[in-house]
């Protein structure tokens, strides 16, 4: 059984993990290779994530299998800038920044079950409106939220000169 828990101090070195492990992934699936996970990435990472989480309400949840880790989520909560306001509906955003699940526990539901509790924070603060950005390279991930019921939104695209 899965069980959750939100972050703190005594996880922080298995969240470094997390990151490097999601960085390493992303390094080899990019076909511009664009991506490096220099020395202190992990840690720099976390301690960026950490801070954005504590400065705008959000939310970094562990899932557990047997109280060892096998997945976290980490979102923020953002308001609209007066700038945004010109353009768009007014809205209280919830992004996901990363999920991540350990690759042996994939398949198993465990991201599933780490987006609905995200949702679930995300609708305690009166969100509206759900983001999460995907590598246009990692076409597993994305077929995971667009089954979940995520859309496509802004496509970014890059050319190297």
């Amino acid at each position: 059984m899965i069980s959750f828990k939100e972050y703190d101090d005594s996880k922080k070195e298995i969240f470094i993990k997390y990151l490097e492990d999601l960085q390493d992934i992303i390094i080899e699936i990019d076909p511009l290779k664009q991506f490096v996970r220099k020395p202190e990435y992990g840690e720099r990472y976390a301690n960026e994530l950490i801070d954005q989480v504590n400065k705008q309400g959000g939310l970094i949840l562990f899932a557990e299998k047997d109280n060892n880790p096998v997945g976290v989520i980490v979102g923020i909560i953002e308001e609209l800038s007066e700038n945004d306001l010109q353009e768009c509906v007014p809205c209280k955003v919830g992004t996901v920044l990363q999920l991540i699940v350990n690759k042996e526990c994939r398949g198993h539901n465990i991201g599933s079950q780490l987006m609905l509790k995200m949702e679930e924070f995300y609708k305690k603060q009166n969100c509206n409106k759900l983001y999460v950005g995907v590598l246009a390279c990692n076409k597993e991930a994305k077929v995971f939220y667009e089954k979940h019921g995520y859309k496509d939104r802004i496509v970014e695209l890059m050319k190297l000169i």
